[in-house]
């Protein structure tokens, strides 16, 4: 694994500092498309965005970005970079990018057009999930600015299926087994208890439910 010195770090930490609002603008370009996975007048909205992800990745240096799909089901987004080489570890990330229907809530702004109030982003999705995930991205991307070499082999895996409750994320697993091979994973979709103390999940034990 490489080692980096704390002033890279820092150059690194100082650099994503700087691209905050940039990230901002990512985030909400993203948040545009309404990708509402439980409703067929939405499933191209989530092609649309999983075509979106896919190149952007690509444009971030994961040479093998693409969009996996399976006849009948909704797509990932797949993106890898080995970069580290083989003797370092690999975190898989995973995130989703379809989003809950709008079903009256009451909401001050448009929940597809982001809107910042108080410091807060307001749009459907900007923090379950695709805030999470984003933040990761622009980690990587002050990483390359800064010329700075992983320290880790990345996998990223987008799911467009997360909030129906991943019905065919074990097909995925079965017919890529290769993406999903790792380490350690890393996702961004639990409770965090406080706006100033991050929370940090170190285990997760899966869903039960009960009809």
């Amino acid at each position: 694994m490489t080692q980096m010195n704390e002033q890279t770090i820092t150059h690194i930490v100082e650099l994503a500092d700087q691209s905050f609002d940039k990230t901002v603008d990512t985030l909400i370009d993203y948040l545009k498309i309404p990708a509402i996975s439980c409703d067929p007048d939405h499933f191209a909205d989530v092609h649309k965005l999983a075509d979106v992800l896919a190149a952007d990745l690509k444009a971030k240096g994961f040479s093998d970005a693409r969009v996996e799909h399976i006849e009948g089901t909704l797509p990932i987004v797949v993106g890898t970079d080995m970069s580290a080489g083989p003797n370092a570890p690999t975190i898989l990330i995973y995130g989703h990018f379809d989003l809950q229907p709008v079903k009256g809530e009451v909401w001050h702004s448009d929940p597809h057009q982001g809107e910042i109030r108080n410091g807060r982003l307001y749009a459907r999705g900007a923090a379950d999930d695709m805030g999470g995930w984003v933040s990761h991205l622009a980690a990587i991307d002050a990483y390359r600015e800064a010329g700075a070499e992983l320290p880790v082999n990345i996998k990223f895996i987008l799911e467009g299926e997360e909030e129906i409750g991943s019905p065919n994320l074990e097909q995925y697993m079965d017919t890529y087994p290769e993406v999903f091979e790792a380490d350690v994973m890393v996702l961004t979709d639990c409770e965090n208890p406080s706006t100033e103390i991050p929370g940090l999940t170190v285990s997760l034990r899966g869903l039960l439910e009960v009809t």
